[in-house]
């Protein structure tokens, strides 16, 4: 069985949306963060666990299936191109 693709930025940020039913500058409000603080938690150049959590549960997945190596600071580019 072949392990999952990680998901990218955008398909991140689209499914908090989705299952959030928000846009992220509301959501993050809603949860007492500011929207630039969500999108560094999900690009990687912030690591914050209960933001990390947060989205995780809000997509229906896990940290370590967004997040697999936590010294990775950098999640997949928006196109889904490899660095």
């Amino acid at each position: 069985m072949a392990a999952k693709k990680q998901l990218t930025q955008l398909q991140i940020i689209s499914l908090l949306q989705f299952y959030a039913n928000k846009r992220v500058a509301e959501w993050a409000a809603d949860h007492g963060w500011s929207k630039m603080q969500v999108y560094c938690v999900i690009k990687g150049t912030r690591q914050n666990r209960q933001i990390r959590e947060l989205i995780a549960t809000t997509i229906r997945r896990t940290v370590d299936e967004l997040w697999p190596d936590d010294g990775n600071k950098t999640a997949p580019p928006l196109d889904g191109a490899l660095p």
